[in-house]
């Protein structure tokens, strides 16, 4: 049986998966893995794409379009290992990922992420380049600090950081995009609800769950992934509204999700959330930074050749 089971939910990513995976095929200890795809009825070339590849770790499910949380629930009940990762399908890992995971893992069981950097979709192709020359993990983190574009809602951990360092961070800083947990820890907070639809939300309602079960969480930032973001060509902004409203009501009003939720909607800073999610003070900082929810929309939402 694998000690790690990675689960990584696409839907309409043929191009980023490939690079996804042919760099999960250069991860020391990846024989030793399982790795499921689900393909959430993409109309790409996604299925024709997984279809033909012959990596002894991977599973292949294909499913109807029923969204990300029906794709990660439909791979959490084939996973059979000590330790499930979950990884977005437009995610690179640096060398060395899998094995430093693992070994704080088993040294201390809990929920742990490492550090992302998000890639503006014009620098695809100079990251997966820089990242498969490069045979450490610390080779290349300089030149794609150079490429990347911060984003608050990936990048919150490292503020959480810098005002309390420590390895320990608040659920808020956790995505989907890439983080890990023992299995029996994801069985106790259940399954991701697939009453989410649309882009967003479903992943910090998951985490908001884990932490309600008392497992820390660890943010490593020794270790990293690199996002390789894609321009959207329309955003359902009424439905995500609805989304943040539903994880507002079923958090029964939750103190800390109003707290998230002030913050993603731009009404409230960075460091509120900290002192809310983290239950501690903190006096000393710099300016309050506060996230542009339309600004990060309308980014998002600029296409490949700028109209």
């Amino acid at each position: 049986m694998a000690e790690l089971t990675i689960i990584i939910p696409t839907y309409n990513h043929a191009d980023r998966l490939r690079h996804t995976l042919e760099h999960l095929a250069l991860q020391e200890g990846i024989d030793e893995t399982e790795v499921i795809v689900v393909n959430d009825g993409s109309i790409d070339e996604t299925a024709k794409y997984v279809d033909q590849l012959t990596y002894k770790w991977l599973t292949v499910v294909h499913q109807g379009n029923k969204g990300r949380s029906q794709a990660r629930n439909n791979g959490l009940k084939r996973a059979k290992s000590n330790y499930v990762l979950f990884l977005d399908s437009d995610i690179l890992l640096c060398p060395g990922y899998l094995t430093e995971l693992l070994a704080a893992q088993n040294k201390n069981p809990g929920i742990y992420f490492g550090d992302l950097f998000n890639i503006h979709f014009d620098k695809t192709e100079r990251c997966v380049s820089l990242l498969r020359e490069q045979k450490t993990k610390d080779g290349a983190k300089e030149q794609l600090k150079k490429l990347e574009k911060v984003d608050l809602l990936v990048n919150m951990a490292r503020y959480f950081k810098i005002w309390h360092p420590e390895q320990k961070v608040g659920w808020p800083c956790l995505t989907a995009a890439n983080f890990s947990a023992p299995l029996s820890i994801l069985k106790q907070a259940g399954p991701f609800d697939e009453n989410f639809t649309g882009w967003g939300v479903e992943d910090h309602e998951y985490a908001f769950r884990l932490n309600e079960t008392g497992t820390e969480i660890y943010y490593l930032d020794t270790i990293y992934g690199c996002h390789l973001d894609k321009a959207k060509e329309k955003i359902n902004i009424p439905l995500l509204v609805e989304n943040l409203l539903y994880f507002h009501k079923k958090s029964k009003y939750n103190s800390e999700v109003r707290a998230y939720l002030e913050f993603v909607s731009g009404h409230d800073s960075l460091q509120s959330l900290f002192r809310r999610s983290m239950n501690m003070p903190l006096t000393d900082c710099s300016e309050e930074i506060y996230f542009r929810p339309y600004k990060h929309i309308r980014a998002k939402q600029v296409t490949a050749n700028g109209r």
